[in-house]
C-alpha cells in the first residue's frame, strides 16, 4: 500500500500528510454517491470530519455548502456545529 511505503520514521508526518489529503478526496467520491440517504449521508460526513485535520475541515465545509447546502441543510449544520464544540 502506498501509505505504507512512504511512512518513514524521520519524517512521519508524511504520512498523515497523505492519509489525509486522501480523506478529503474520498469525502468528495463517496458523499454525492450517498445524498440519496439523509442516514448515509450524515454518518459518512461525520466519519470523513472525525478522520481530517483541523485545518483542512474549512476548505472541506466550504465544498460541502456549495455541493449540499440545498439538499441537506440541516444535516451540515448540525455535522459542522458539533465540530466546533
Amino acid at each position: 500500500m502506498l501509505l505504507n511505503i512512504l511512512y518513514d520514521e524521520k519524517v512521519c508526518y508524511l504520512h498523515r500528510v497523505i492519509k489525509f489529503s486522501a480523506m478529503m478526496e474520498y469525502a468528495k467520491v463517496i458523499l454525492p454517491k450517498v445524498t440519496f440517504s439523509k442516514f448515509l449521508f450524515r454518518k459518512e460526513l461525520l466519519k470523513c470530519l472525525k478522520w481530517m485535520k483541523p485545518s483542512e475541515r474549512n476548505e472541506f465545509k466550504s465544498w460541502c455548502q456549495r455541493t449540499f447546502s440545498h439538499q441537506y441543510p440541516d444535516v451540515l449544520t448540525e455535522a459542522f456545529d458539533n465540530q466546533v464544540a
